[in-house]
């Protein structure tokens, strides 16, 4: 199972993503990507103690459960929400949508990577 570095590679190379679509008519992917840089920085989290979710379900219920993640538990779930929205309820976003839920991807990043920096 990869160790942190993948998985901030792996955010780092999705936040590339979304600030590309950001501006263009691909919001949803935009939110969609917002979403999938904070379960990179979760998962980075979770790999340093040797967790390995396979999957949302388990991944949300550590981040439910585990002490740490607990604080960013509501921030995450709204990302995870909103891009299931976007994927599957159609949900039209707007720019100022974007620019809120890349402030709370931010919020989870901020709070992870000290966690993980040594």
């Amino acid at each position: 199972m990869p160790n942190k570095q993948p998985h901030l590679d792996k955010a780092k190379h999705n936040e590339s993503f979304y600030l590309s679509v950001s501006s263009s008519v691909y919001l949803d992917w935009a939110i969609t990507g917002i979403f999938y840089t904070s379960l990179q920085y979760v998962d980075a989290y979770l790999s340093t103690k040797d967790i390995h979710p396979r999957d949302h379900k388990a991944r949300t219920s550590w981040v439910f459960t585990e002490h740490n993640l607990k604080t960013i538990f509501n921030e995450y779930q709204y990302l995870k929400d909103e891009s299931e929205a976007a994927r599957y309820l159609l949900k039209a976003f707007t720019s100022n949508d974007v620019i809120e839920l890349t402030a709370v991807c931010e919020k989870i990043k901020n709070f992870i990577l000290p966690l993980i920096s040594t």
